[in-house]
């Protein structure tokens, strides 16, 4: 897992909790196609709000900060009643 922002980094903080596309899908009970497709509209300016960018990769894919998605979930009224 490596962080864009500081090369050479390995791996989130004690305190973070990284999650995929399907991780935040499950806890704001859409599909995974759904986080990718809010992803792709918010790198090209297509949201009103855009999504918080990744801030690791894993295996290749975006990982999320799980705090940054859900701050954002609240506040496009994407999370759901009882979040994880």
């Amino acid at each position: 897992m490596t962080t864009p922002d500081t090369p050479g980094l390995h791996g989130p903080g004690p305190d973070c909790d990284p999650v995929g596309a399907v991780e935040i899908g499950q806890r704001l009970a859409v599909r995974a196609q759904t986080v990718a497709m809010w992803h792709h509209r918010s790198q090209h300016g297509r949201l009103p709000v855009a999504m918080p960018a990744p801030r690791w990769t894993v295996s290749g894919n975006p990982a999320w900060s799980w705090t940054e998605v859900r701050a954002w979930a609240a506040a496009t009224r994407r999370l759901p009643a009882d979040p994880t």
